[in-house]
């Protein structure tokens, strides 16, 4: 191997932790916060739980991405459309079909879904994945006309086409709404969603959710219309919240919620998702394809913030159709007051006198990525504006002028990234030469994916190329944050440079999402491997506290959505397990502060890989790092293992201070492999969790051994 080099076997290292090198500042708690996104069915069921897909019928959006990507953000690819029914609905029995404009809720045209029939049965059916484990019962709300039609009914029925659960709703000649009708299962599909005739990288996951159809039928000599179809789980919390959702925030001590995205923020018209939800338009989601129904709206994800006590911030897109007044109308929505300002009086209008006094926000999403709405390669377009496009000085101003204590930031390409024409360094100074006197912070995004597989790029051919094995390109991923962590620090040190004090970064999206070659082990999600890449992620954003002041993962712990194996259903995926151990210590009320930590150990060279990692040599397998709360009086150490095929011996010294003192020891590590993926949906298979508690020596040092990919917790109180 040229560029790489790992342990024989079982290694050896050691810990110090400098008790009297304490950081004047804290860490803050918000390195714990949630990223969510209107993409696929994120956010209905997985925050608001609403189950039903194209609620109004409108014409489904294919735009930019192609119709296959639309149909992958529902696990849905194999589904037809079908000339008069609104896709993803398909057509029951013989009847005709089609969908005019005329009905009571949706987008401009106000599309119907009309169902004639002859003598004879006819009606639409979609696709459903329900939470049966949770819930058997679910709140139906339809809007219902037509002739020659006495009833229709709707129902429930398994993935072997058994009616669980129905409900015949009355037709006359006049629209009616209706609203309480309970579909409640008298039984449980035996098939767990996604089932047979998902697109291929979604076969293998098991979701905890039931494979389910809702079907609206009618029978007679005349027609039907339907609109405005709602299914929402019978134990929605105040009849829209996802349970499951709510516990896991609590459960996982998020501190703060990122919302609208992601690349949906880029597009996102705020004033789509305010007032009565009868009154709001069904939008087109051309960032990730479908339809957004706006239910969730800025006074929902206010509510919801509210109720689990978690700090909202709100991302405005930097697009040329949107522009700095709009923006600013938007804060003033927010956290205008309803007798001086026009814009709070249109909040108090919708049920909403007291302002929601966001107080987070951020400019752009992503600006840099071709992907994105209204995206630029010129930093200094960004910053500054050209050829009578606003930059972000203008968003800042317009939003600062509404409301001049909400804290801004400003988008900034990923540190270290490499794939575009204009680098980080660029980016980063045209950001602080033309906007630092005025910013507060930016908001940078990392994913670490290695090498994309592309023209006759592979992780295979670079194996082979440096004479290495796969071990070796997925430890470089695993051990990639010492590297970020250079990143950080650096980007702050620039920043500092530019007079920008205080500056605040905030990862507003991260993770691990390796490419890698064909048939090699996995080290995802479900992974202990991607459980040691997270703990030194943390660890980096511990240790580089100072600037490093908020943080979200992209998928802990809110993500629900049955398409993916809702990511956090019971039992918690390692990563998740991993946000505990630091959580449960971060966020007790009290100050907490880093404190120096030398390792002495083995290391490994991490070449040059992708996109993102550069070489860097002598990075320590053993990521270690240390808290103390105000008093002094406790401690708190994080281990990680980031070899994948070896344990390691650590000692870790904490000197007089703990000595004959008592360390609580809380062991993740894998069952049998760092590349086992969790997949039970009642007990973990993948990991285990090993608590003790020990008594150190007189010296202050505790001895812990780490199996590959294991992460540990010490405390010491």
């Amino acid at each position: 191997m040229t560029d790489t080099q790992s342990t024989d076997g079982p290694f050896a290292a050691a810990v110090a932790v400098d008790v009297d090198d304490r950081s004047d500042w804290s860490v803050s708690p918000r390195i714990f916060g949630a990223y969510v996104e209107h993409y696929g069915r994120e956010i209905y069921p997985g925050i608001y739980a609403e189950h039903a897909t194209n609620n109004s019928f409108e014409a489904w959006n294919f735009d930019r991405k192609t119709a296959e990507r639309s149909r992958l953000a529902y696990a849905e690819d194999a589904i037809p459309e079908h000339d008069g029914i609104a896709y993803p609905w398909q057509p029951i029995g013989d009847a005709d079909y089609e969908t005019p404009a005329g009905g009571v809720h949706g987008g401009e045209q106000r599309r119907l879904q009309r169902i004639t029939v002859a003598d004879d049965v006819g009606g639409v059916s979609q696709r459903i994945p329900l939470p049966d484990y949770r819930t058997a019962e679910y709140d139906l709300s339809v809007s219902v006309r037509g002739e020659g039609v006495d009833a229709v009914e709707a129902r429930l029925i398994d993935f072997d086409g058994e009616v669980l659960a129905s409900e015949l709703i009355p037709v006359t000649d006049e629209w009616v709404r209706h609203e309480d009708l309970r579909l409640a299962l008298a039984g449980e599909s035996d098939v767990r969603y996604p089932a047979e005739g998902t697109e291929d990288r979604f076969r293998d996951i098991s979701a905890p959710h039931g494979e389910y159809r809702l079907q609206l039928v009618a029978e007679g000599d005349g027609h039907v219309d339907l609109d405005w179809v709602m299914l929402v789980s019978g134990d929605a919390v105040d009849g829209k919240f996802n349970p499951e959702m709510l516990e896991r925030i609590e459960e996982m001590d998020v501190q703060s919620i990122k919302w609208p995205g992601g690349n949906f923020a880029s597009h996102y018209r705020w004033r789509d998702g305010v007032g009565p939800l009868e009154d709001r338009p069904v939008s087109e989601a051309p960032g990730w394809g479908g339809l957004e129904p706006n239910f969730l709206g800025t006074a929902e994800y206010v509510e919801l913030c509210r109720k689990i006590d978690v700090e909202p911030m709100i991302t405005v897109g930097w697009w040329e159709e949107i522009g700095p007044e709009e923006v600013a109308d938007w804060v003033e929505y927010c956290n205008g007051d309803p007798e001086e300002t026009e814009m709070g009086a249109l909040r108090a209008e919708h049920g909403y006198e007291e302002p929601f006094d966001v107080r987070y926000w951020e400019i752009g999403n992503e600006v840099w990525g071709d992907w994105q709405f209204g995206h630029t390669s010129d930093p200094w377009e960004f910053a500054r504006g050209s050829d009578g496009r606003e930059g972000a000085d203008a968003y800042y101003d317009a939003m600062t002028a509404v409301d001049p204590e909400i804290t801004v930031f400003a988008d900034l390409l990923d540190p270290g990234y490499t794939r575009f024409e204009a680098d980080a360094d660029e980016w980063a100074e045209a950001l602080f030469t033309e906007v630092g006197d005025r910013i507060d912070g930016v908001d940078t995004h990392h994913y670490n994916f290695g090498i994309r597989r592309k023209d006759d790029d592979s992780p295979e051919e670079w194996v082979e190329a440096h004479d290495a094995a796969p071990i070796d390109y997925m430890e470089t991923l695993v051990a990639y944050p010492t590297q970020y962590e250079r990143e950080l620090a650096g980007l702050a040190e620039d920043a500092e440079a530019h007079g920008l004090d205080p500056f605040v970064i905030n990862v507003g999206e991260w993770g691990l999402y390796p490419h890698l070659g064909q048939d090699w082990p996995e080290i995802g999600m479900g992974t202990t491997a991607s459980a040691a890449y997270t703990a030194g992620m943390f660890g980096a954003f511990v240790r580089q506290g100072e600037a490093v002041r908020r943080a979200s993962h992209t998928h802990m712990p809110v993500k629900q959505f049955p398409d993916t194996g809702g990511t956090n259903a019971t039992p918690l995926a390692p990563v998740a397990q991993v946000q505990q151990l630091y959580a449960e210590v971060l966020v007790d009320g009290r100050s907490w502060h880093a404190l120096g930590v030398d390792v002495d150990g083995p290391t490994r060279t991490l070449p040059e890989l992708g996109t993102r990692i550069e070489r860097m040599e002598g990075v320590p397998y053993v990521d270690a790092t240390a808290v103390t709360d105000d008093a002094g009086e406790e401690l708190a150490v994080f281990l990680a293992n980031r070899n994948l095929s070896h344990e390691g011996t650590v000692t870790v010294d904490l000197g007089s201070a703990a000595a004959g003192r008592s360390v609580d020891v809380d062991l993740l590590e894998p069952t049998e492999s760092p590349h086992d993926v969790q997949e039970s949906r009642s007990e973990p298979d993948a990991y285990r969790i090993e608590r003790s508690t020990e008594t150190g020596s007189d010296d202050g040092t505790f001895e812990v051994t780490l199996a590959p990919s294991a992460v540990a917790r010490l405390r010491v109180d």
